[in-house]
């Protein structure tokens, strides 16, 4: 058959949901039957798994001449992310099968380069260099929001500025790992002016209390700001009117700083 974008093939839901079954099955077979392997073995021999299957079909769906044409795309696409799922848990340290499973279904799905096992380990010690926070794990903020793979050094180094000028380098790595979008807001600076701002008319707290909480409670970014009243300062407001959901974080954001 052709190796070109004629040959590909598209799964349907149903057919993903047999492949990613299938996954959790391989990988739990891989889990409790496979010796341990170096990382380099792993890279090396998904790497020869994805070119043949590149050389086959075009950089995605290996096709088939064969009425099993179905099962052999859910079986390839099973063996993939069980691969990817183990070599993100063996060879790169993720701790949280389901979270490395999820993550490799993901890339996978998305037909992402970074479904290349040698791409993600680059990317993701790109990224760990270049924030070179000591307390910030890069792999966790991958496993928790893939987006964050997507980030290029660059606006890696603006958005660290950014939180660098309002928290100190434990805060920020505290702040990311809480919540990895941080990584690509790109308004961050005015986002967090204005929630520091709620915070402080709110609650009476400091500006220092303030930040922080938002390091702890970096959601809050994105979750106080919408019930602004276009009336009312936030020094006339009451928590109470607020969401029990955003009371619970402002709260435990602001007790955190005093129970360290």
């Amino acid at each position: 058959s052709d190796s070109g974008d004629g040959g590909e093939r598209e799964l349907s839901p149903e057919e993903w949901d047999r492949a990613l079954a299938e996954a959790s099955m391989l990988l739990a077979q891989a889990t409790r039957m496979a010796e341990a392997q170096t990382r380099a073995e792993l890279g090396v021999a998904f790497a020869l798994d994805a070119s043949d299957a590149a050389a086959g079909a075009g950089g995605r769906m290996p096709p088939s001449d064969s009425g099993d044409e179905g099962d052999a795309a859910v079986s390839s696409v099973a063996e993939r992310v069980a691969g990817l799922a183990r070599f993100l848990c063996e060879g790169m340290g993720a701790s949280d099968a389901l979270s490395a499973e999820r993550l490799a279904a993901s890339l996978v799905r998305a037909g992402s380069p970074y479904a290349h096992p040698e791409m993600l380990e680059q990317k993701v010690r790109r990224l760990q260099n270049t924030l070179a926070l000591d307390s910030l794990d890069v792999m966790s903020l991958v496993l928790a929001d893939a987006q964050v793979l997507h980030v290029d050094a660059g606006s890696a180094v603006r958005r660290l500025l950014e939180m660098l000028a309002v928290w100190p380098a434990g805060r920020a790595a505290c702040a990311l790992s809480n919540c990895p979008r941080l990584l690509y807001v790109e308004d961050f600076s005015e986002r967090y002016a204005g929630t520091q701002d709620a915070l402080v008319g709110l609650m009476g707290v400091s500006e220092a209390d303030a930040a922080f909480c938002l390091s702890e409670e970096p959601g809050l970014l994105w979750t106080l700001l919408v019930h602004t009243d276009p009336i009312l300062s936030w020094r006339a407001r009451d928590i109470a009117e607020l969401p029990m959901s955003v009371q619970n974080d402002i709260s435990f954001g602001l007790r955190s700083k005093y129970a360290l």
